[in-house]
């Protein structure tokens, strides 16, 4: 960060909260609107404090990589408006000119095309912000918030009186406003996540607006893909679970769902298939027959040669390259990305709050499963979809990016996307034991809404 910056952060941070202002009525209610100013403002103070965070204590890092990365590109507009068009659609498989190879040979991720993605979005928002880091960042902090906005409508209208512990569950934790808010990977899919689930959920479920939702998913699905393709091949069956059984509800008599059943399944089958398949014809790496050798090879990648946070590894145990050999970490896997780093564990500043925040879900998860006991626990998976989708996506994901990073402060900010929806899951079900305590009632009770 440069001196500009403290000129262009204050001017930023005002414009983006007098808009935020201006359009709250639009986007919220009586219950929600609480949530949408604080909600944006962290996101903010998490960008900026991000920021800080990697150039006075990394010395450095992913997030300048990519500013950097794209201050070439702005080199190049300065130059020429031409010439910066040139750069910035420029493909390590296309004929590059001398006056673009001059300044794409400088680019350390040019061929990267998951990196680049962010590169030139942070290239085209540079035009507007001076290319200050700041500017930047709180832009790329109001598009991850716009996406998480998506996701808190999303349950609120499935959980109404739920509205505050599923604010709490959105825009509070810690290291989602932190880790998922400045020039990061990790914003741009946190907000885009949001997105597909809101265009699946409005359109394909409530059909509303169906042209207009299933465009907003089909969008989201694509900026995945190109930055962080396991977030979707890890969200996919829930979504798919989810559509058969809400689907299968709407048939009132038995005979139909017998008959309708099978012809359901197999359609999902199928498209599962053709998405995995077209998936892995864009990336080898994320073929099923290659997840775990990528797995393998992204982890000893993380751990040994890009992990900066002295100490700060860990190990679940030999991956061998085999998808079984993976599977059998799962149990570990799982566990390291939701409940450690643990108290004992803990090597630096950062771990420290990275513990108290995995402590909390640790506590949280046994206040849980001892006062609902398998049996209801069980039975509200049973009778509510979303809960059941929340629980799916959140252990498919944690045992995706516990099992490939081996390091606590890369997994840190890997594992974002699940903590909304882990936080979601946990703090309902925490609501719902208060009631059946509370009212003594049968658990049918606890699920009205």
């Amino acid at each position: 960060m440069e001196t500009l910056d403290i000129v262009i952060a204050p001017i930023y941070f005002v414009v983006a909260m007098m808009i935020a202002y201006l359009v709250r009525n639009r986007c919220t209610d009586s219950k929600t609107r609480s949530f949408f100013i604080s909600g944006l403002l962290l996101k903010i103070i998490g960008a900026v404090a991000a920021g800080c965070v990697y150039q006075f204590y990394y010395d450095g890092g992913d997030t300048f990589n990519f500013y950097n990365n794209s201050k070439i590109m702005w080199q190049a507009f300065k130059e020429s408006p031409g010439l910066g068009m040139k750069v910035l659609f420029a493909r390590p498989s296309s004929y590059l000119s001398p006056e673009v190879a001059v300044y794409v040979n400088k680019m350390y991720f040019f061929g990267d095309k998951s990196s680049m993605g962010i590169i030139r979005l942070c290239t085209l928002v540079g035009l507007f912000t001076f290319h200050t880091y700041t500017g930047i960042a709180i832009i790329f902090a109001c598009l991850s918030f716009s996406g998480l906005w998506a996701l808190y409508l999303v349950f609120y209208d499935r959980y109404p009186t739920y509205y505050k512990p599923i604010g709490v569950a959105c825009f509070f934790i810690p290291s989602v406003f932190f880790w998922g808010s400045g020039i990061f990977k990790d914003s741009i899919t946190l907000g885009a996540l949001g997105w597909l689930l809101y265009g699946f959920y409005f359109g394909i479920i409530k059909k509303e607006n169906l042209l207009k939702n299933s465009l907003i998913a089909i969008i989201s699905v694509i900026i995945i893909i190109n930055v962080k393709v396991y977030i979707i091949l890890c969200m996919l069956p829930g979504l798919f679970i989810v559509f058969y059984i809400e689907k299968i509800r709407l048939f009132k008599y038995k005979f139909l769902k017998i008959l309708i059943g099978p012809i359901l399944i197999t359609t999902i089958i199928f498209v599962l298939q053709f998405f995995l398949d077209w998936i892995a014809k864009q990336d080898q790496r994320y073929a099923i027959e290659s997840i775990a050798v990528t797995s393998k090879i992204t982890a000893e990648d993380i751990r040994f040669v890009t992990g900066k946070d002295g100490g700060s590894g860990y190990t679940l145990g030999k991956l061998d390259g085999t998808f079984y050999g993976m599977l059998r970490l799962a149990p570990q896997a799982i566990n390291v990305s939701l409940f450690r780093p643990y108290i004992w564990e803990i090597k630096n500043f950062l771990m420290l709050l990275s513990s108290l925040e995995s402590t909390f879900f640790l506590i949280l998860t046994i206040i849980v499963l001892v006062r609902l006991r398998l049996v209801r626990l069980f039975y509200f998976l049973r009778k509510d979809t979303w809960l059941l989708f929340c629980l799916l996506f959140t252990l498919t994901f944690a045992f995706g990016v516990g099992v490939s990073s081996f390091n606590f402060g890369t997994l840190s900010r890997y594992k974002l996307p699940l903590m909304p929806f882990f936080a979601i899951f946990l703090f309902i079900l925490l609501e719902r034991t208060k009631k059946i305590k509370n009212s003594d009632s049968n658990p049918q009770t606890s699920l009205e809404n």
